[in-house]
């Protein structure tokens, strides 16, 4: 399953920043309708301020966006932006710094044109996490058509081309299988665990508004823990012990593949 935001009321949003500056990572799967409308995607932001980063879909002309602003003595913004179409779409961007223009990589292919990048920024303030919908100077704004959003995922670090393309390519790996040493919050939005909007990390869950809908989500390469047989007391008398070993699995919206 996923989340379903209608494009003026529906979101989802955490009362923290899960990440408050750089280095950072944003990474989800969104669903457009149409090319044409503007749609929240992954979000981190002030609750009254001009500070944020995320990962979205402003309009046709720009396409899918990495975008990044921060207020100083003047507002100043970067992004990098890559061309669209309907249906699913992997998003993934990271930052080392501000100054840096992110990395941003769209269904596993990585992005080299569309960037802007105006001054040095100020101080980076976020307060808040949210997908759908975000807070800009105040006004909250949540697009202008639907959309869907699965797999959601935030890192405090800078994760490499070979991570973001296999966050975002087709049949991509769940967001726990990348740098989880480096990883705050993991939102599956549905799948293996449920409809819920818990966080598999960190306890970082968000809260759903105005009743956002379920849908069926994208595949993905999910890990999964097997409890293996206890083994025999070894030589010595040393205490059985119990291991356990790591299998990933594709699962979809139909079940385990």
């Amino acid at each position: 399953m996923a989340r379903g935001f209608n494009g003026s009321t529906q979101y989802l949003e955490r009362t923290s920043a899960v990440i408050t500056g750089f280095p950072c990572t944003l990474s989800m799967w969104l669903y457009i309708g149409s090319t044409s409308g503007e749609c929240m995607g992954l979000c981190l932001y002030h609750t009254s301020g001009l500070n944020n980063i995320q990962i979205d879909h402003p309009n046709s002309s720009i396409g899918f966006r990495a975008f990044a602003e921060q207020a100083g003595s003047s507002s100043t913004s970067q992004y990098r932006s890559g061309t669209s179409s309907t249906g699913w779409h992997g998003l993934a961007a990271s930052w080392a710094t501000y100054a840096q223009v992110p990395n941003f990589w769209i269904d596993g292919v990585k992005v080299t044109g569309g960037t802007t990048f105006t001054g040095s920024g100020g101080t980076m303030t976020l307060s808040r996490t949210g997908i759908g919908s975000y807070l800009f100077n105040g006004t909250r704004y949540y697009g202008s058509m639907s959309s869907r959003a699965a797999w959601c995922a935030m890192w405090n670090a800078e994760l490499t081309d070979a991570e973001l393309k296999a966050l975002t390519q087709t049949t991509p790996r769940h967001p726990s299988l990348v740098r989880p040493q480096s990883l705050q919050a993991a939102w599956d939005l549905g799948g293996h665990y449920g409809e819920n909007d818990l966080s598999r990390f960190k306890g970082n869950d968000l809260t759903a508004y105005n009743t956002p809908t379920w849908h069926e989500q994208p595949s993905i390469i999910y890990p999964r823990i097997v409890n293996l047989p206890q083994r025999a007391a070894a030589v010595g008398g040393a205490t059985p012990w119990l291991y356990a070993r790591r299998r990933s699995q594709i699962i979809g919206a139909g079940g385990i593949t």
